[in-house]
């Protein structure tokens, strides 16, 4: 648990703005995933899917954790009793990658959803939320109009997507 603790916070801490591979990022996401379970005691399960086709992409490096970590913090417990978080990365098209943060935990409030999916940085004075206002300041901020961001959520569960571009 330490070691993974210790190379969570030096990924984390060298270039935290750095570009890396995917396959950089999903061994992160996996290091911290596990801490997350263990301090949790395996409450939840997490499966990730990704192309292998994807793993050598580049993208900005811990772009996404904040996504997981909501999940786990505020989407769970749920009402299915087996809590579940599925990570998908996938490409899309020739330069475009597809980041999916999915639970089945108890939704979010349509409100939140509403200001989050139409989020103006520049204007907003939406309190909270904090880790996801800053996932959809940095996509804007590194991919431009080339970067899109979308929540969608019920009772179910909450679906989070990024579209980014790969380098």
């Amino acid at each position: 648990m330490l070691k993974n603790l210790a190379n969570i916070l030096r990924y984390s801490i060298h270039k935290s703005n750095g570009v890396v591979t995917v396959r950089s990022e999903t061994e992160y996401l996996k290091q911290y995933i596990f801490l997350q379970q263990q301090r949790f005691s395996f409450s939840f399960h997490c499966i990730m899917d990704i192309e292998e086709e994807v793993m050598d992409l580049k993208m900005h490096k811990l772009l996404f954790q904040p996504l997981i970590e909501n999940s786990i913090n505020h989407g769970f417990p749920g009402k299915s009793g087996e809590d579940l978080i599925t990570i998908t990365i996938r490409k899309k098209g020739e330069r475009h990658l597809i980041f999916e943060v999915k639970d089945n935990g108890k939704g979010m409030d349509s409100e939140l959803i509403h200001e989050l999916n139409h989020y103006d940085y520049s204007a907003s004075s939406l309190e909270g939320s904090i880790g996801v206002r800053n996932v959809i300041m940095r996509i804007k901020y590194y991919y431009g109009d080339e970067g899109h961001f979308e929540i969608v959520s019920d009772e179910n569960g909450t679906t989070v997507r990024a579209e980014i571009l790969f380098e």
